[in-house]
């Protein structure tokens, strides 16, 4: 390896970033160690430089980057990449893909940690601050290295990763030329909302899982081909349209139960005005991803009101009120104006699916149709913003493969070619493979006779627009 390539940037010099270290990785495997002790790798990884970095953007920030670039082969382009969660660690497995595809790769800790140190920096940090020096500093080490700027910068990431992705289009367009979120969190504020009226809730009663199971199947049971679906399928296509007679669990359940079911079935409504403020789990949601009926993820409380504060005071009123003013801007992604991201030729796909009980997929129909509003009209936001909602697919699987939908946008920035329907596939819980299409939205697929697990028996049928819960 050229020395003079690993000086170059370790001379970097840029306010707020230090170089940590830079070396070259050969053994083709990657080993580390987890926070909770384990051992983790990745393998069949080409040589590469591992550059270590640290950013400190603010006094009390400490946010971790790590920069993988090809010794060879390299693609010319740049991609960034989102963590999950509240961060905290590197996710060195996320790295790998990208790097074996030529990629410059690069991707951040957030600058968060376990006890929220200094929250009212780490909320910011987490927010949009270290996904920012992330992406700069990776793409000035890219630089350094290669002796010329990346052709093509892109960004891929879910659920805290799809927020870290929209809000760099959002409020840095300049820095992506493409970007894929799948399972974004839009909302931030209200979905945390939302986890604690579960929470608060659940305190008094739980479920089991198969007691989970039974109101997911009753849920399903009563809707499933009603919605666009095959009339076997063991999930629903459009939720939305679902309806549920919960007088179908009164032999498994009590009158008691039956009361907490529709809580977690309902929005959170603010109790002076009527409004509501959450969306709730997809029905047929309730065995996938259950356990978020049974945690509470509050760390956004944590960084507004500290680490002992206890929720039975939360007031749905002026506590939701205090969340949004203090923490909208930085953890919320739904900002509309993506004018400046579409202008300089930015193109954005996004994912969700219709079973995932954490980030409910209606958050980003949600968004995407103020999106419409804002830009006057589906056919001009799908010149450069394309949203899937699949079917079946829960918090973190993949019926719809990323590289699939991440080599779709590659295409579309620099062929030009506007992604249609994307490829999904899948086995059920039941064993049986599943093949079906994800169509842009508002389409959703709709069954056409013959073996239901074929994708060539769907075809694409527009949902009305306007079914919101927030």
């Amino acid at each position: 390896m050229n020395d003079r390539r690993f000086e170059s940037i370790k001379q970097i010099t840029y306010e707020g970033f230090g170089i940590d270290s830079v070396t070259l990785e050969t053994s083709g495997t990657f080993q580390w160690e987890k926070p909770d002790g384990t051992q983790a790798e990745v393998s069949e990884l080409p040589a590469f430089v591992r550059v270590r970095a640290t950013a400190l953007p603010e006094t009390k920030s400490f946010i971790r980057i790590e920069i993988w670039l090809p010794a060879e082969n390299w693609n010319k382009k740049f991609c960034g990449t989102g963590n999950g969660g509240l961060g905290g660690e590197l996710h060195y497995s996320i790295l790998a893909d990208p790097l074996r595809e030529g990629y410059a790769v690069a991707h951040t800790d957030l600058g968060t940690t376990k006890h929220l140190t200094h929250p009212e920096v780490e909320q910011r940090d987490f927010g949009y601050k270290a996904t920012f020096d992330m992406t700069r500093l990776g793409q000035i080490v890219t630089e350094a290295f290669y002796g010329v700027a990346p052709s093509r910068s892109y960004y891929q990431g879910g659920s805290t990763g799809g927020q870290m992705g929209l809000k760099m289009a959002q409020c840095y367009p300049e820095l992506y030329d493409g970007i894929y979120v799948t399972c974004p969190v839009t909302t931030r504020t209200h979905l945390h909302i939302g986890f604690l009226w579960t929470a608060l809730a659940m305190r008094a009663a739980q479920f089991t899982d198969e007691q989970l199971t039974k109101i997911a199947r009753a849920a399903i049971a009563q809707n499933v081909g009603k919605d666009g679906g095959a009339p076997d399928d063991t999930f629903l296509t459009d939720p939305r349209l679902a309806a549920f007679d919960y007088e179908a669990l009164r032999d498994d359940f009590t009158p008691e139960q039956i009361a907490l079911v529709r809580h977690i079935h309902s929005s959170v409504r603010n109790p002076r005005t009527g409004e509501n403020v959450t969306v709730p789990p997809p029905l047929g949601s309730e065995a996938t991803d259950n356990f978020i009926l049974r945690l509470y993820f509050e760390w956004p409380l944590d960084f507004l009101k500290g680490m002992d504060y206890d929720i039975t005071r939360f007031d749905f009123d002026r506590d939701v009120d205090e969340m949004n003013t203090a923490q909208a801007a930085d953890l919320n992604a739904v900002n509309t104006d993506l004018s400046a991201f579409h202008a300089r030729g930015g193109k954005l796909i996004a994912s969700a699916g219709t079973s995932d009980a954490i980030v409910p997929f209606t958050y980003l129909t949600h968004y995407y149709e103020e999106v419409i509003e804002r830009f006057g009209g589906l056919e001009a936001v799908q010149e450069f913003f394309r949203m899937y909602i699949v079917p079946g697919q829960g918090h973190g699987s993949t019926h719809l493969a990323d590289k699939t939908s991440f080599d779709a946008l590659v295409r579309w920035v620099e062929q030009g070619e506007q992604p249609a329907a994307l490829p999904c596939a899948w086995e059920g819980a039941d064993g049986k493979k599943y093949t079906r299409p994800a169509f842009p939205y508002p389409a959703f697929p709709h069954y056409t006779g013959g073996d239901p697990a074929d994708a060539a028996n769907f075809k694409p049928v527009v949902h009305p627009l306007g079914y919101k819960y927030i």
